[in-house]
């Protein structure tokens, strides 16, 4: 199930993969939210989710080597992911045109040297 973000139309996140990431997005701090990241690091991933939503496009982000952008590969292929720490990432998808952001999710991922 994804969760809706109403928000204005300039936004670049346009949904959430789940409560968690949302929650975590909106300041909002749910048992989800609380079970999905340590507490320490929620306000990191609050700065960069806010960030992805207010960039004009996937190349500004590139532009930032300190967030890390990855494009993904495997099962994740069609996602690119973000550095929150550790092993922590925002993973999502962007629409056709690379200008907004669907489907934005906190996991935690193991990362392979070189990828």
């Amino acid at each position: 199930m994804r969760y809706r973000l109403h928000s204005k139309e300039r936004d670049m996140i346009t949904d959430f993969f789940n409560k968690a990431t949302e929650d975590i997005y909106n300041g909002k701090t749910s048992k989800e939210a609380q079970n999905l990241l340590p507490a320490e690091l929620v306000p990191l991933a609050q700065h960069r989710l806010d960030f992805l939503n207010n960039v004009d496009c996937f190349y500004d982000l590139k532009s930032l080597p300190e967030l890390e952008v990855r494009v993904l590969h495997g099962r994740r292929k069609g996602q690119c992911s973000i550095k929150i720490a550790g092993d922590y990432y925002i993973c999502f998808a962007f629409d056709e045109c690379w200008y907004k952001v669907k489907r934005a999710v906190i996991t935690k991922l193991r990362m392979r040297k070189g990828a």
